[in-house]
């Protein structure tokens, strides 16, 4: 018989408690795509090259932010889920 160690709250949802972000928070954000050159937003990974941390939701980007490959808009991005459920 084998036993498996029941696991701690932490372990399930990953979280780092210095934030306010947890792995199980990022698993429900929504990947946006750049309809100009196919870039994806993915929130678990931000945009580190533009100071946007892991776990900024794409309508939590600033008004200002523009596609890292591309230049584009926000406006110019579609959301992932919202499109695959259409399709």
């Amino acid at each position: 018989f084998f036993f498996f160690k029941q696991k701690t709250a932490y372990e399930i949802y990953q979280c780092d408690w210095s934030s306010d972000v947890c792995s199980s928070d990022l698993y429900f954000m929504d990947k946006y795509r750049c309809t100009v050159c196919d870039y994806v937003y993915d929130p678990k990974v931000g945009d580190p090259d533009n100071d946007i941390d892991p776990g900024t939701s794409f309508d939590d980007l600033p008004d200002d932010w523009v596609c890292p490959d591309c230049g584009a808009e926000k406006e110019l991005f579609e959301n992932m889920r919202t499109k695959e459920m259409y399709e």
